[in-house]
């Protein structure tokens, strides 16, 4: 079965989740083509992700023209799969674009929604939760079929850089957390360091890591003043040190202001490092699903007594063995070409 997906995954590698689907898929026998062979191979489907996509990189940054003829050329190809019988796939990643579009993007998007987002066949979401969300935040997918796959783990991406789940991390001098990733307001790192920061007596280690606006950022060293218990690491990471970063610790710390998926929370899973995060639907979900002592959550804002009285238990748990075989990508793989169809 061929299909063509966007973003397909590359030699490099930018997003894991890309790539770690990829490899489930090509498991499955699915064979995965860039959007730029416009259809000329017939796929099976066309699988498409962000619909900011279209606009994202550095040439389609400095050039937004760039953005307008990807969205155009990904409208032909998704007509041109449905003319053939083929299906139009959509993941709903977040309700909306982490950072909203102006401009010339907002045309963009606003040209995926009203021209692409009608030709869907079907929605991928994640949780039973993110379900609930389609029909009231999307109409225009109201005909599609909905479908529940859950996120894959990274666990073996990481081990390919340089993650070794078999040795149980050095146990930390004070209670270790991290936050590490992309740096945005919505996830709640200013208002984290300002609950902490209230509690002066308080023995623990916050490591905020990650590369973000600069106003942003700016915020973020300004709560943090001259407290000796934060570290801010102001960059991209990359892979390796990102999942070093996470197993380090004692737990990731998450402060979402809303939350659709899961998927930071999974990849410190698949680091072998517990998580604390906010019951929202998808999280209390993912709680249930791999278990309430690897993910627990708070109700906002959480209580930094209870924060630290997390800790004992979770240096308890069996680090080399996170329970996420429900997250297999190979089965995941096998989900997604069942979405697709039979190959004809």
């Amino acid at each position: 079965m061929r299909i063509i997906m966007f973003p397909s995954p590359s030699r490099r590698i930018y997003n894991p989740f890309i790539h770690v689907i990829g490899l489930g898929l090509r498991a499955a026998g699915v064979s995965i083509l860039p959007i730029w062979t416009g259809g000329f191979w017939f796929p099976r489907a066309l699988h498409v992700h962000w619909l900011e996509q279209v606009y994202w990189g550095p040439i389609a940054y400095r050039l937004p023209i760039v953005g307008y003829l990807r969205a155009l050329h990904l409208i032909t190809v998704a007509r041109g799969v449905r003319q053939r019988g083929g299906r139009v796939v959509w993941t709903l990643h977040n309700l909306k674009p982490h950072e909203a579009p102006t401009g010339m993007r907002g045309k963009i998007y606003a040209l995926m929604s009203a021209r692409f987002l009608p030709l869907v066949t079907d929605v991928i979401v994640m949780s039973e939760n993110a379900q609930r969300e389609v029909a009231a935040n999307y109409p225009e997918v109201a005909g599609a079929r909905i479908h529940v796959i859950p996120h894959p783990h990274f666990s073996d991406f990481y081990a390919g850089h340089g993650l070794d789940l078999s040795q149980t991390p050095l146990p930390t001098a004070v209670p270790t957390f991290a936050m590490v990733g992309q740096l945005r307001p919505y996830k709640g790192v200013v208002e984290a360091i300002e609950a902490l920061r209230a509690h002066g007596d308080a023995q623990f280690k916050l490591i905020i890591a990650g590369e973000g606006p600069q106003r942003y950022k700016a915020r973020i060293v300004e709560a943090i003043g001259r407290d000796p218990r934060f570290e801010l690491i102001q960059r991209e990471l990359g892979h390796d040190e990102f999942a070093l970063i996470l197993r380090e610790a004692d737990a990731a710390l998450f402060n979402f202001s809303s939350i659709l998926n899961s998927g930071s929370v999974i990849a410190a899973l698949s680091c072998g490092t517990p998580a604390l995060c906010p019951a929202d639907g998808a999280l209390t979900e993912l709680a249930k699903q791999i278990g309430p002592e690897w993910v627990r959550c708070f109700d906002r804002p959480f209580d930094v007594d209870w924060l630290l009285a997390q800790v004992d238990s979770m240096r308890r748990l069996d680090r080399t063995r996170p329970p996420l075989g429900q997250l297999e990508p190979s089965a995941i793989g096998l989900a997604l070409k069942a979405v697709y169809g039979e190959a004809r």
